[in-house]
């Protein structure tokens, strides 16, 4: 029987683990959402395979072994924490390369006008989408970059940031036809960089559905970005081991 990844450090026996490795349909749901999200892919080969790299601040530590608990059999080394040149702190892992995250990367990233496939990226939103995003994918999506937006409302914030407008506008019609979620774009300047971003807004009428919807795959830890009041409807069921 073939060793768990952490003990392959022999190119042989890992390269005879590798081909015995296939995303099950909950690491690919889990993986959509961490894509919407701040989890990204990283090639070193020109696209011929994809890493997974995953980071979170240490406010999310426990995110983030959560996440290395769903990947494990694809990480040679567990997650470490990190310290920052300006002090901020996380914690974080990354797969090892792997053909299997091939798809997902020539998926959701397109190369830069301007640049090379080897060079510089931007996340883009898959045609497949539709199909592609389930509960599961919501809840990890939101864990991964999403919030609670203030005291004053009970909206939700989803962080897509690294998408145009059209494709937030496509993620928001996804929201609504599926789950009926009363949603939109919400326009964000950046000050610093003198550009325009925009986020999903998620309408406090709909928070309540919108819980119904991701508290079975939500963690413990990350029950603080609901709005206090739903707290007592969050009902966990279906947190997948892997």
């Amino acid at each position: 029987m073939i060793k768990k990844a952490q003990t392959l450090f022999e190119p042989q026996k890992l390269s005879e683990y590798k081909k015995s490795l296939k995303l099950s349909s909950n690491q690919k749901q889990i993986l959509v959402g961490l894509l919407l999200g701040d989890g990204h892919l990283e090639t070193q080969n020109n696209g011929r395979t994809f890493r997974l790299f995953i980071e979170q601040s240490v406010v999310h530590a426990d995110y983030c072994d959560h996440l290395y608990s769903i990947f494990s059999d694809w990480v040679l080394t567990p997650p470490k924490k990190y310290t920052r040149k300006n002090g901020l702190k996380s914690k974080r892992f990354k797969t090892f390369s792997h053909s299997s995250f091939r798809f997902y990367g020539f998926q959701f990233y397109e190369t830069l006008p301007g640049t090379t496939q080897a060079t510089k990226k931007r996340k883009k939103l898959p045609k497949l989408i539709t199909r592609w995003l389930t509960a599961q994918s919501v809840a990890y999506w939101f864990m991964d970059d999403g919030s609670w937006k203030s005291k004053k409302s009970y909206g939700i914030i989803l962080n897509t940031q690294n998408f145009y407008l059209k494709e937030v506008q496509v993620l928001c019609e996804i929201l609504k036809k599926k789950w009926n979620l009363n949603c939109w774009p919400r326009k964000q300047k950046n000050k610093y960089y003198n550009k325009i971003y925009y986020q999903i807004y998620i309408s406090g009428s709909s928070c309540s559905q919108f819980v119904q919807l991701i508290s079975p795959y939500l963690i413990n830890s990350m029950l603080t970005k609901l709005p206090p009041i739903y707290l007592k409807k969050v009902k966990r069921t279906f947190l997948p081991k892997r």
